[in-house]
């Protein structure tokens, strides 16, 4: 199984804008801290959006798509993340040369998404069923559409949705 995600250029393109409609899924897991080495709580945002005829990047099953990197988000719906999870935050990225909303440790440290998205094993990329079992998927409603942007991460959607915990 694979994770990628999509490229995006510096300036955005409508590929990487999705107007979502309540609720929004959110998925929590658990990382490490890089730093610390303390377990933490992180979160995932994962949303439906329509497919465009020949867009080989939209999910192929009925499963909601991981969004990471998120550089654009609505201060309304920002604040309801925030309600169950404060540490989700705008953070400048060194390695990426921009900022996007980033889970970050109580230490101070950020989780960059690569590592909770694409690295195998990590808390958006179990490698198996155990794995996916241990992350737990809520929804989130809010009052009217509202458009989120980021990149997509597809490859483990099938694995989470199909394996984890839901309140």
């Amino acid at each position: 199984m694979r994770i990628e995600t999509l490229n995006r250029p510096s300036s955005m393109h409508e590929d990487d804008t999705f107007k979502i409609g309540s609720p929004l899924t959110v998925l929590f897991s658990s990382e490490r801290c890089w730093k610390c080495r303390e377990a933490q709580q992180v979160i995932a945002l994962a949303v439906r959006y329509p497919s465009k005829k020949g867009d080989s990047t939209q999910n192929k099953t009925n499963y909601p798509s991981l969004v990471c990197e998120v550089t654009e988000l609505p201060s309304s719906l920002l604040a309801l993340i925030n309600s169950i999870h404060p540490p989700y935050r705008r953070h400048l990225s060194k390695t990426r040369g921009e900022s996007y909303f980033a889970n970050f440790c109580s230490c101070g440290a950020n989780f960059g998404d690569f590592y909770l998205f694409m690295e195998p094993g990590g808390a958006f990329f179990p490698m198996d069923e155990i794995e996916a079992s241990k992350i737990t998927i809520k929804e989130l409603s809010f009052p009217r559409p509202v458009t989120i942007s980021g990149n997509v991460c597809y490859g483990a959607e099938d694995l989470i949705f199909a394996n984890a915990r839901r309140p």
